[in-house]
């Protein structure tokens, strides 16, 4: 939908003022903010003025008098001005609401050169005073959404990232010895397939696009993790083979935005996932292949769990799993939405064929596309 904006111009007219105001802030102060958050910030700004004018008549509007052609310009120009951008800036660091008295007397300078002095006087103020809260209460939202962020990718770290291994009990030795899991994982291959039926056996890959299939390195008894070392392609028939690569730069070699990853059991899908879900914990996407300037936010799910609590959405099983398993006491409302609907969100559901009742796996299908659908397929998903 077009929202018009100020005597007609509409959201997509100010998106290049708001882009270029949003990258400058960010440049100029240490922010846990990205460009994108401060973007939105501004213009939710400007469309809670919108609606509070809508409530005035036509010609007490502050932009009343002017030319539509002329208000981005002016807009870029003022939110340019020096003063205007050390205002913006305040609540990004914790130094206290922007001055709308400064903001005022800005305007008015710049509107003598810029819009000849139409608008509405008596407006201005006021106009600039909603401007601001809505301003503020926005940016004070993403920051708390960064701060619980980095609460979460910690505990995510931890709760993914600690693999422990059994032994039998001899004296003198540790029953249980714990290695990151960088340490010890074997990266697998994956091999690209794309069926040429429109029916496929397995319930995951029917339901959610372009399939893969993990397949082995080589196999080294001295090296490799014994994980993966009875490790086959699942039966492809009727499938095409493709390319093969790393598993590590899955998320970067294809252009599917949904994949599901097939293999038999011990392969090493769900340790797969686990490092996908801690490597962006670590803020290394590099290593995954994707651009560190997306702020990206891994949302690891356990089917068979899942498939425990069929009374409970997807959303809220997230948010449940958050705060009981990986001790994260407190998250914003709209925390996971806020990268949901973003499509920064990166959607690892792991352990799909653990759900061994077929009308159970058929429900919890169900269950995922109804909570992808959700969100306009903007979701970044992976499906083990």
């Amino acid at each position: 939908m077009v929202l018009d904006l100020f005597a007609g111009v509409s959201i997509s007219a100010l998106k290049p003022v708001t882009e270029k105001v949003s990258k400058a802030l960010v440049a100029k102060v240490n922010s846990k903010l990205n460009p994108s958050d401060l973007e939105k910030a501004l213009q939710e700004g400007l469309l809670v003025t919108q609606e509070w004018e809508e409530k005035l008549p036509q010609d007490q509007r502050l932009f009343y008098r002017c030319l539509p052609d002329l208000i981005p310009r002016f807009l870029a120009q003022f939110f340019q001005e020096t003063t205007v951008q050390q205002e913006l800036q305040k609540p990004l660091t914790d130094a206290g609401t922007p001055k709308v008295e400064y903001l005022v007397e800005v305007f008015q300078k710049v509107a003598q050169t810029d819009l000849k002095g139409e608008y509405i006087t008596d407006s201005l103020e006021p106009w600039l005073e909603v401007f601001t809260q809505a301003y503020l209460q926005q940016t004070s939202t993403y920051l708390k959404f960064q701060v619980a962020k980095e609460d979460y990718f910690q505990q995510l770290a931890i709760y993914f990232d600690d693999i422990k291994f059994a032994g039998i009990a001899v004296e003198g030795q540790e029953r249980e010895k714990s290695e990151r899991l960088e340490q010890i994982f074997v990266m697998p291959e994956v091999k690209e397939e794309t069926t040429t039926s429109p029916i496929i056996s397995d319930v995951g890959a029917k339901h959610l696009g372009e399939n893969l299939s993990i397949k082995p390195k080589a196999y080294s008894p001295n090296t490799d993790a014994p994980f993966v070392a009875n490790a086959a392609l699942m039966p492809s028939a009727g499938w095409e083979h493709g390319r093969k690569f790393s598993a590590e730069q899955l998320l970067s070699q294809t252009t599917a935005k949904k994949l599901v990853i097939l293999g038999n059991p011990g392969i090493g899908k769900t340790t797969l996932m686990s490092y996908f879900a801690v490597m962006l914990a670590r803020k290394q996407p590099e290593k995954l292949g994707l651009t560190a300037q997306v702020d990206w936010l891994p949302i690891l799910l356990r089917i068979r769990d899942l498939a425990r609590v069929p009374d409970m959405g997807i959303l809220e099983f997230i948010e449940q799993f958050t705060q009981k398993h990986l001790s994260v006491a407190t998250l914003p409302t709209g925390f996971f939405e806020h990268w949901l609907q973003e499509g920064k969100a990166l959607i690892l559901l792991d352990g799909l064929d653990e759900v061994a009742n077929p009308a159970k796996r058929e429900e919890i299908v169900d269950k995922i596309r109804c909570f992808l659908g959700q969100f306009q397929m903007r979701i970044n998903g992976c499906v083990s």
